[in-house]
């Protein structure tokens, strides 16, 4: 295929993990672009989707490499190359696709919520459940680190929903996808994520690992199920 996938980091610790299994499996050729080295982004018609992964901006913000990352956004949906997003992937999709980006009521960190529940996403009740959550069980534990949530809308469709910030998976048109959770983790990424990011350190780090090895096969499964029904979209 040659290098027909595109994968866009925003930080360097948040890495495509999980992704990067699938695409080896299949043998799909990929290129990375992180953009907190100052790499360029390249033309977005040289390839065939396009994945862009977390960070610590905001999609609101107006300087940095944000505003460039979102009219390149937009020209992917533009030319109908699949994308897919995840956290602030999500953000910038919906940002760059006329919705809104804003404050969460609480933050979402880690895999439990305030009430102790384990942070999960559910198929949209209103909706048939949709070709990526195909071979995919209801109620996918997800991890979370996130600060915003996004508002949708009329042109966005919900996929799946979460207890707390509702938007949790959303789609945009027939072939861009936005999930707000983390599916990509590999035991050394939130190893790497517990020694460096604030929030978590707040948190019982012992036991984020716990949960992480507690439910790892069905927590891989799902993920790695969920970028390969994304993967099948290419040329359709």
């Amino acid at each position: 295929m040659g290098n027909s996938i595109l994968i866009i980091q925003n930080i360097s610790h948040e890495k495509p993990g999980l992704l990067l299994d699938v695409l080896h499996d299949h043998k799909i050729d990929y290129t990375i672009v992180d953009l907190s080295k100052g790499d360029a982004l390249p033309l977005a018609t040289d390839f065939d989707a396009v994945f862009v992964f977390g960070g610590p901006q905001s999609a609101n913000d107006t300087d940095g490499h944000i505003p460039k990352e979102i009219e390149f956004i937009k020209e992917v949906i533009t030319q109908k190359i699949p994308y897919f997003g995840i956290c602030l992937g999500l953000q910038l999709l919906v940002k760059a696709t006329e919705g809104n980006v804003i404050s969460c009521k609480q933050k979402e960190i880690g895999w439990w919520n305030h009430e102790n529940k384990l942070f999960s996403i559910h198929h949209a009740v209103s909706y048939m459940v949709d070709d990526l959550l195909q071979s995919i069980n209801n109620n996918i534990p997800i991890f979370q680190l996130h600060g915003e949530t996004v508002e949708l809308t009329t042109k966005h469709r919900l996929v799946a929903q979460g207890s707390g910030c509702e938007n949790q998976f959303i789609r945009y048109g027939k072939n861009a996808y936005g999930i707000q959770g983390h599916l990509e983790l590999t035991e050394e990424m939130l190893k790497e994520w517990i020694a460096i990011d604030p929030d978590l350190q707040t948190l019982d780090t012992d036991y984020l690992m716990i949960t992480y090895k507690a439910i790892q096969y069905e927590y891989s499964i799902a993920g790695k199920q969920l970028f390969w029904n994304f993967l099948k979209l290419i040329k359709q």
